[in-house]
């Protein structure tokens, strides 16, 4: 009899040093997972009215800031400052004179904080259009690092990602010339969606939170892309490396 408590209490024993250590992975998956959350939030915060000190006439600042989730950078410094500045004429064009929206991402990989602004806006011909800004920055020296040095480090060139953007654009061309009545070149189509080259000066590139290099690319879609719902892969995002 004592013999089978003892074998009990052993058993008990296990199982609870099974879930100790179940529990304690479990803690530490989700305390690995929500790592950066904490080192982002001593960078960055939304965009609140007090922060706003200047009156704009025409704008509903409250309900521009209700309907848009923008970045503000909180450090007094002035890297921080001009990127803030950035974010608010943005934010005051596109938000309160355009019917526009705008949201972001932020990630932070090996000391970089890499922050992309989603923007999309109405013009006055009603149409609507996508804009994207993106700034990676240098923690340890608060300094911006170029696209240039960010792509070196990852290996990639700017025709890398035009290559990629030309692959995709070309990839919705066939599916469209075979599912319409369009006769048009794939060199006309390049001009109704109004593609410029990728360059230096014009990619957009973003680090994600598994370190990925990717760029964002803007560009006008064509009725049949906006009206079409069985074509999954029209992206503004796309992965370089």
């Amino acid at each position: 009899m004592k013999e089978s408590n003892n074998k009990k209490l052993i058993i008990v024993l296990i199982i609870i040093i099974v879930l100790i250590i179940i529990l304690s992975l479990l803690n530490n998956k989700k305390e690995n997972n929500n790592s950066n959350n904490p080192i982002i939030s001593n960078y960055l915060t939304n965009l609140t009215n007090q922060d706003i000190t200047i009156n704009i006439d025409k704008c509903d600042i409250d309900n521009a800031l209700k309907n848009n989730k923008v970045p503000y950078f909180k450090l007094d410094n002035q890297l921080y400052k001009d990127i803030n500045q950035d974010i608010l004429t943005n934010f005051f064009l596109r938000a309160c004179y355009q019917n526009g929206n705008i949201d972001y991402n932020v990630n932070i990989n090996n000391n970089i904080l890499s922050l992309v602004l989603t923007i999309s806006y109405e013009e006055a011909d009603d149409a609507n259009y996508f804009e994207f800004k993106t700034y990676n920055i240098d923690l340890e020296n608060n300094t911006k690092i170029s696209n240039n040095n960010l792509l070196k480090k990852y290996n990639v060139n700017v025709d890398t990602a035009d290559n990629i953007f030309i692959s995709k654009l070309n990839e919705y061309y066939e599916y469209e010339k075979n599912n319409s009545e369009t006769k048009i070149t794939f060199s006309q189509f390049l001009q109704e969606i109004d593609y410029e080259k990728i360059n230096l000066d014009n990619i957009n590139l973003y680090l994600d939170e598994n370190n990925n290099l990717y760029f964002y690319k803007a560009y006008k879609f064509t009725q049949l892309m906006a009206l079409d719902e069985n074509y999954p892969e029209i992206i503004n995002k796309f992965k370089l490396n």
